[in-house]
């Protein structure tokens, strides 16, 4: 009885998660900030809430955990039915389920039965991936890593770059920016201030909205009408910055000033 009440918990863990995750990103904030107790999750900071079946409703996992915390082995993507151990570079590989041997491998023998339990549950149990509804805004795919370990970036990015719109058209003062135009357009929405805590440097955040922005070319700030060289454009990651050489339509650069 004991043992399987354990499995039960555990199981119940990861899916309170899972649906932390899917009230997150409803309210855009951060799944921490979250508390989640007799089947509601409520954001404190805001007072807002959503019972458990609301949010089952929005959520789909894309990948699930192998082990939990100093136990975590790897993840399974649940549409392939590929497994990737733990590690950096580590590559994936295609398994037959959830109760294919390999997977039980990556963890101790006695975390084993719990964590295939949870995986088949999930897979059973929760709501599957649907783009349509995704893009419609009625569903939030979770995928399962850990920043610490570095583990698990890739597979957000990957799954960004398949089911995340195209994009669209932006409302400028006298008409509508279709994405597809050659002409480099973009609009400033952001400026921040000594971000390099050695230099007096701002950066202006610009989303480009049209054509490609090639480092060295020239633009047209149309607040004053002046030109400007786009001499260094940069893509941050986290705390990690890169010249951008070229940019599209969706990509946020920053524009640096050092004046």
């Amino acid at each position: 009885m004991i043992d399987h009440f354990d499995k039960l918990r555990h199981a119940g863990a990861a899916a309170r998660e899972a649906l932390k995750a899917a009230a997150a990103a409803r309210w855009n904030v951060a799944t921490y900030s979250l508390e989640a107790n007799a089947g509601v999750v409520t954001d404190p900071a805001s007072g807002r809430s959503a019972t458990y079946g609301e949010l089952a409703l929005e959520a789909a996992p894309l990948t699930w955990t192998i082990g939990r915390g100093r136990s975590l082995a790897g993840n399974y993507d649940i549409r392939k039915s590929r497994l990737t151990p733990l590690g950096k570079d580590a590559e994936s590989y295609a398994v037959n389920g959830p109760d294919d041997p390999r997977v039980a491998e990556l963890l101790q023998e006695h975390e084993r039965e719990a964590a295939i339990e949870e995986l088949n549950l999930a897979i059973e149990g929760l709501k599957p991936f649907d783009r349509k509804a995704y893009l419609e805004g009625h569903l939030t795919p979770v995928l399962w890593g850990s920043a610490l370990k570095d583990f698990g970036v890739r597979d957000l990015i990957d799954a960004l770059a398949e089911f995340a719109p195209s994009p669209r058209a932006q409302d400028a003062a006298t008409r509508k920016v279709e994405a597809t135009e050659p002409k480099m357009t973009g609009f400033v929405f952001k400026i921040q201030a000594n971000m390099d805590p050695n230099h007096r440097d701002r950066i202006a955040f610009m989303r480009v909205c049209s054509g490609v922005l090639r480092r060295g070319m020239r633009a047209k700030l149309v607040r004053t009408g002046k030109p400007v060289t786009l001499s260094a454009p940069q893509f941050f990651f986290a705390q990690d910055r890169s010249l951008a050489e070229e940019a599209y339509a969706g990509d946020v650069v920053g524009i640096p000033n050092h004046g």
